[in-house]
């Protein structure tokens, strides 16, 4: 019912998931860009925890950096970010860093936020410390991703949730939107109402 529902394309982690994350990169490889040269935003999402977001994130970002060279992973998950870590990196900037000067924020400290990974991944990761965790307003996340999407072909972002402005404000921006889920009754019952939330924000279904 969810799938139907909204969503028009699935992973099943429990079949051959190689096999069809393979397929999957070449469907979106050929969605029509209507941004002439400017990158596609895949974002990763769930209506829970433990659903491994971030590792399919981590793992969708590399698979896109071998396929074009290069890809932009962004951490917005804020309070549990595990990219860094995944990626076995140490950066000395995050996203939060980016958000206080927003105002002043160009292409050029765009770039110089983000720490490459040997995969061709570029990650602009999340805090590291609880206590650098600071609010990130709907015009920080739309001028990062504008950014993002004028440096590289392709980004992905791990989304700490779908209601806090900040996060909501990238789902329209996106291409792509993978919505991760288990096959649980509370899972499919909060994936339910996502969709209906979703929905009632004006979030293009077509794209989950």
């Amino acid at each position: 019912t969810v799938v139907h529902s909204g969503p028009d394309d699935y992973l099943d982690a429990e079949g051959d998931l190689e096999r069809e994350l393979a397929e999957f990169l070449k469907r979106i490889c050929t969605i029509d860009d209507r941004r002439n040269s400017a990158g596609k935003i895949l974002s990763v999402f769930s209506p829970s925890g433990g659903s491994g977001c971030s590792f399919l994130a981590a793992n969708l970002a590399v698979a896109l950096a071998g396929k074009h060279g290069r890809c932009m992973l962004c951490d917005m998950d804020q309070r549990r970010g595990d990219q860094a870590s995944l990626l076995n990196l140490k950066p000395r900037h995050s996203i939060n860093d980016l958000c206080r000067n927003v105002q002043r924020l160009d292409q050029g400290m765009f770039e110089q936020s983000l720490l490459a990974h040997e995969s061709g991944v570029h990650l602009l990761a999340a805090p590291q410390s609880f206590t650098e965790v600071q609010p990130i307003s709907a015009e920080a996340a739309e001028r990062i991703m504008r950014c993002a999407r004028a440096a590289f072909p392709c980004v992905v972002v791990d989304l700490e949730d779908f209601y806090h402005r900040e996060q909501l404000q990238v789902l329209p921006m996106c291409d792509v939107a993978l919505f991760v889920l288990r096959l649980d009754f509370t899972s499919m019952r909060n994936a339910r109402r996502t969709l209906d939330y979703l929905q009632q924000q004006g979030v293009d279904q077509q794209k989950i």
